[in-house]
């Protein structure tokens, strides 16, 4: 399928889509194998502890994405955003003091 999307997009861009992908495929690879890393540790984790706790944990990462938004690419924080990671924090904090 994956294979059949590229296929299209390539007739679509008139062939401009495979030197995008000649210009860009080492930033490309590296985040597709940290993507992969980070999959398996979390299945890792889950595999080895109680799901609850590592579930919050895994959820902060909301937090952190919001904080290089802010920080590194100038992103706005809106109410909309910063109640999603009050709500996100609240609830991890409470299975982890649920928890305990």
């Amino acid at each position: 399928m994956g294979a059949l999307v590229v296929a299209l997009f390539s007739v679509l861009s008139r062939g401009t889509l495979f030197a995008d992908i000649r210009a860009q495929w080492r930033p490309s690879a590296i985040a597709g194998v940290l993507s992969i890393v980070t999959y398996g540790a979390a299945l890792t984790a889950f595999s080895l502890g109680p799901t609850a706790p590592l579930a919050a944990l895994r959820e902060t990462g909301m937090v952190t994405a919001l904080f290089i938004g802010f920080v590194f690419l100038k992103e706005p924080v809106t109410a909309r955003r910063a109640a999603a990671v009050t709500a996100i924090l609240s609830g991890a904090g409470l299975i982890l003091w649920r928890g305990a």
